[in-house]
């Protein structure tokens, strides 16, 4: 019963530029690896970053886990 925001960076979909307006934050897997470089995924560490900044939720599953990871400082 709650609204969500879907987005699938490999279709093309942007990640918002920050998480306010969001109560949570899940980061799912992928093909790729946490360490390519691609801006997509800086760009989801940085709103793991805000999220936690905020203590809002954040959920990583495979990929998502190892991005969650980085955020926080793991290689």
């Amino acid at each position: 019963g709650r609204p969500m925001d879907l987005r699938n960076t490999e279709a093309g979909d942007a990640y918002p530029e920050t998480i306010d307006g969001f109560a949570a934050l899940a980061i799912l897997g992928g093909a790729m690896s946490a360490n390519d470089a691609l801006p997509s995924l800086r760009q989801a560490e940085r709103l793991i970053v805000q999220a936690l900044d905020r203590d809002l939720p954040v959920l990583g599953h495979c990929l998502g886990g190892q991005l969650r990871a980085r955020a926080l400082g793991a290689a």
